[in-house]
């Protein structure tokens, strides 16, 4: 199975169960930082800082 869709299969199955999905968002929101710096640092050719994003901040 292609890996992005056992994601989206495993996802699936924790809301149809209710169990804990294998990564929560807040795992979520700190890789989006990560993403979202790198991006800037290779847009500005600087070493951007990682912000950490809290759940709130990912809701906006």
């Amino acid at each position: 199975m292609h890996e992005f869709a056992a994601e989206i299969a495993h996802f699936a199955h924790s809301i149809r169960t209710g169990s804990r999905p294998l990564h929560t968002h807040v795992e979520g929101t700190e890789v989006l930082g990560i993403i979202l710096a790198a991006y800037a640092s290779a847009r500005e050719r600087v070493v951007a800082p990682v912000e950490h994003l809290g759940a709130a901040a990912v809701a906006r």
